[in-house]
């Protein structure tokens, strides 16, 4: 009953309300609500000041005077409002009861309506109405009379706790007026839509209602005597209002009782709204907490920003050592061919060199030849020996002269022996030292060329190995840069995100859910692209030891190249010492034998060059590895950040959950309080 009255009322109000009143109503409420705000905000700056200990500001007391003087300007100009709808409502009701009058003479026209039913309807809207006009009334000179008083109170004592009180009151009032002038609003927009088709058709009525009151006019006269007769029904109908006022009264009994508990629901509410309004203090305070946490991720998202690009700095420098690594490889493998040239013209050499030592064997030779027929001759003289010793009877004076001459010959002949004594064991020494420096020469030079193929192959495997994983890596870093770059721009974006919700939404605790959630994937994918990273560092750092372990290989190469260049000069030494000794073609190869000392001593040189070359590669590969080691505690450590961030803003989001679930079980339970009490 009373939502078809209050459908009615509405009807009948909203037909009546000009579209510049309701502008000016919809204004009120919207500057009402601003000022009810604004006097909330005050009240809770002044209790956080009481509470912090802060003093008193002279300028929030003027202020929040201000806003109550422009509150209670508005209640006035929605009484004016209220009085002028009043006036209009009488006016509308007296011209519906004058038509009613005139219904009543054309009742055998009209064949919809009598000229009873209207008046008992009109007659029941009028008196709801001018109840809920009362009613509206009652309570607007009530709230203007506490506005009034608590104002003067406010003026002349500004206790804090007394404006919490009046604000309060204030609000729950504010609120309760605008739930009904919302109610109001909704059934007029809702019942408007439905009823617009009867509507339709009473402004059909209406119209052939006007043509009907401009003939009913000349009627006028004709009407007075039948308004006579109807003074006896009009008394009938002041009886009916006594039981009606009796009724009225019953009923203003049961209002009293009804604004009782609504006065009780009003204290039940003020408690209500209290508790939620510490619950939100609450509320705040963790978000401000996590405003606080947000700070500290940014602070180390900055900081791994910054470590990840020193990290691409140390990865282009690293970048750029392998670039001289290549580079000296690329000498290195130049060095290797000057001295494979080198060799080869040391061999040709060596075979002219073993070409005159043939000569000097076939020299050799002849001297032995030379000393066979020597010692045939001895044998000869020997032989004459024996005759003049056989003559020696026969001729002692010529023995006597000859003995000198024996005796000289005799020393020559010792000399002689000696000399070729000494030429025979140097030439089987020669000859020894020959056969021994050919076949050592011979094994030496093969060892050389197979050692030479296998480093030259070895070298050109690992050449086209090292491009091909340097390619590898190229690519890999370029692919590093772009999924770098991508995750930077997707992290920049997502943070640039979470900086705006967190700005315009830090009292919204479900959106804050949604920030977190991002940033929950952010992480996700900053984790996901640690550990690319750290793949690909296993990678680099694999083949970093494979390149260590090729450096290592060609080391100990050079290092059995120089021990086997340090016996052929060994042997070349030896074989010097006993080319000294020979004859001036041994001078000649002696002094080639000088330029080729020469020579080794330049490729000595270029060796130690290699070797210093080899050492400075193996430092700066200890130091990569350093780095690396370093890298790797870097990345552990910012794992196990970015783990710790994570499990915080779980537990944070576990946290505001539950948080939001109670509020949101506690909105619940508010709304559906509020609707059983409306």
């Amino acid at each position: 009953m009373m939502k078809h009255r209050c459908r009615q009322l509405a009807k009948s109000f909203g037909n009546h309300v000009d579209p510049e009143k309701a502008e000016e109503l919809k204004r009120a409420k919207t500057e009402i609500q601003s000022n009810v705000t604004r006097i909330l905000k005050l009240v809770k700056n002044e209790d956080q000041s009481k509470r912090d200990g802060i003093t008193k500001d002279s300028n929030n007391k003027s202020e929040l005077v201000g806003f109550i003087e422009d509150f209670y300007k508005q209640y006035q100009s929605l009484y004016a409002l209220y009085d002028h709808l009043t006036g209009e409502y009488k006016k509308v009701g007296l011209g519906r009861k004058g038509r009613s009058f005139s219904f009543s003479s054309s009742s055998s026209d009209s064949e919809y309506y009598s000229s009873e039913e209207i008046d008992s309807t009109f007659g029941k809207w009028e008196n709801e109405y001018h109840k809920v006009l009362d009613t509206t009334k009652e309570d607007l000179e009530t709230n203007n009379k506490e506005i009034t008083y608590r104002n003067h109170r406010l003026v002349s004592s500004g206790e804090e706790n007394e404006v919490e009180v009046i604000n309060k009151n204030l609000k729950i009032k504010a609120d309760i007026r605008e739930k009904e002038h919302s109610a109001l609003v909704n059934v007029h927009e809702l019942h408007g839509t439905q009823e617009s088709d009867q509507i339709t058709e009473l402004e059909k009525q209406l119209t052939g209602l006007k043509t009907e009151l401009e003939s009913l006019q000349s009627q006028k006269g004709e009407l007075d005597v039948q308004f006579e007769s109807k003074a006896t029904e009009a008394k009938q109908l002041g009886e009916q209002n006594i039981c009606l006022n009796a009724r009225i009264a019953e009923l203003e009994l049961e209002a009293k009782l009804l604004q009782n508990q609504k006065g009780e629901m009003e204290e039940n509410m003020a408690c209500k709204r209290n508790e939620a309004l510490l619950q939100i203090k609450g509320l705040m305070n963790q978000l401000s907490g996590m405003q606080h946490d947000l700070d500290s991720l940014h602070k180390q998202k900055r900081q791994s920003e910054e470590q990840m690009e020193r990290k691409t700095e140390e990865i282009f420098q690293n970048l750029m050592d392998i670039e001289t690594l290549k580079d000296k490889l690329t000498e290195t493998t130049a060095t290797e061919q000057r001295m494979l040239e080198e060799k080869e013209g040391f061999l040709v050499k060596f075979k002219g060199m073993e070409q005159e030592v043939d000569s000097l064997c076939n020299q050799k030779n002849e001297l032995e030849e030379q000393l066979r027929g020597k010692l045939c001759e001895t044998n000869k003289l020997g032989e004459e020996n024996r005759v003049l010793h056989a003559r020696n009877l026969e001729l002692e004076k010529a023995l006597t002269e000859r003995e000198a001459e024996l005796c000289a010959l005799q020393r020559e002949y010792d000399d002689l022996r000696l000399e070729i004594d000494r030429v025979s064991r140097e030439n089987k020494q020669a000859k020894g030292w020959l056969k021994k420096s050919k076949y050592n020469l011979q094994v030496s030079e093969r060892k050389m060329e197979e050692l030479v193929e296998n480093f030259r192959k070895k070298l050109e495997d690992s050449i086209r190995l090292l491009y091909q994983r340097v390619r590898v890596a190229e690519q890999l870093h370029v692919e590093n840069k772009d999924s770098y770059r991508m995750t930077k721009d997707k992290y920049e974006e997502n943070n640039r995100i979470l900086e705006e919700k967190v700005a315009t939404y830090e009292d919204e605790v479900i959106k804050m859910k949604d920030i977190l959630e991002t940033a929950f994937e952010v992480a996700n994918g900053l984790e996901l692209a640690s550990e690319k990273l750290g793949e690909y560092k296993e990678n680099f750092v694999n083949r970093l030891s494979i390149m260590l372990n090729e450096v290592q290989f060609a080391k100990d190469w050079i290092e059995g190249k120089n021990s086997e260049m340090k016996k052929l000069k060994d042997n070349v030494d030896c074989l010097t010492t006993l080319l000294d000794r020979k004859e001036e073609q041994e001078f000649s190869l002696r002094d080639k034998v000088w330029k080729l000392e020469a020579k080794v001593s330049k490729e000595g040189g270029e060796k130690l060059n290699l070797m210093k070359t080899v050492s400075q590669l193996e430092r700066r590969v200890e130091k990569l590895k350093n780095n690396l080691k370093e890298k790797e505690e870097e990345l552990s450590s910012l794992g196990e950040k970015k783990r710790e961030a994570i499990r915080q803003l779980c537990f944070l989001i576990d946290y505001h959950r539950s948080h939001s679930d109670h509020l949101k079980v506690l909105i619940s339970k508010m709304t559906s309080k509020n609707r059983t009490s409306t």
